[in-house]
């Protein structure tokens, strides 16, 4: 591949030093992209990582400044991950697509884990690596720079606090569900891990997701059942960090698995 960019770039004119730029360049990138999850580790949160000092150390090498690499590849992974997993900035809005949060379906704790239960039933039974947190994460993305920050929510009383105070220049939400390879060895023999937050195990009205056509209104148990289904895509290989704004296949595998259980 550097000897191919070499060929363009003399056949376009361009200069010996500038083949030799470009190979260095291209060696930094070879190089990086096969080293930094022994730094980072390979997580979504790793990735990240690794895409931000990526962009840094390639800005830097071709004359540019570091930082602005890094708030590119920020905004990026922001756009292309981060603000496709949580609500658009409105009163409500659930995590993986536009819809109104019903905020009477909260019920009891014991209510929630048992919608969380029966959809592991139905849906991965006896899983020990899919559990349940009872509190909502809120994300709040900055739109200039792309970084996310989490915030957690023990009650509706502060979630809809936190939407309704959603700062200018920023989107706000709730992350429904979470899948993540954790352990192994050299890279190998991950486990896959799926934690859903309170927000996924609530009932949603007139909610809109990537993938899927129409409105759809789901009661608790039903988003329990599309939220989990949704993060065993994610685990299947379906819409990894890089591949897919919005999830649509991963949706599509969480809508088929809870029709699949007589529900949504």
């Amino acid at each position: 591949m550097t000897g191919l960019n070499a060929a363009i770039t003399l056949a376009n004119g361009g200069t010996i030093g500038q083949v030799l730029q470009g190979a260095a360049i291209g060696m930094i990138a070879g190089q990086l992209s096969g080293g930094m999850t022994q730094i980072f580790g390979d997580g979504v949160g790793a990735q990240a990582g690794i895409a931000m000092f990526m962009g840094g150390a390639m800005s830097k090498a071709q004359g540019g400044k570091f930082i602005d690499g890094v708030k590119g590849a920020a905004i990026g992974m922001g756009i292309s991950y981060g603000i496709s997993r949580i609500a658009m900035a409105a009163e409500g809005k659930a995590a993986s697509g536009g819809g109104e949060i019903d905020w009477g379906s909260e019920g009891t704790a014991e209510e929630r884990l048992q919608r969380f239960e029966d959809a592991r039933g139905q849906l991965a039974p006896g899983d020990a690596d899919i559990k349940y947190v009872d509190t909502y994460k809120g994300l709040t993305t900055d739109l200039t720079t792309g970084v996310t920050e989490e915030q957690w929510l023990l009650n509706a009383e502060s979630a809809k606090r936190f939407i309704a105070e959603t700062p200018a220049g920023t989107v706000r939400g709730f992350m429904n569900g979470y899948e993540e390879k954790v352990g192994g060895f050299l890279g190998f023999f991950k486990t896959s891990k799926i934690t859903i937050y309170r927000s996924g195990v609530l009932g949603v009205r007139n909610a809109s997701f990537s993938g899927l056509t129409g409105k759809y209104t789901f009661s608790g148990r039903d988003h329990a059942l599309f939220t989990l289904g949704h993060e065993l895509g994610h685990r299947s290989g379906l819409d990894q960090i890089s591949n897919a704004v919005g999830h649509p296949n991963a949706n599509r595998h969480g809508l088929a698995l809870c029709q699949g259980a007589g529900g949504c």
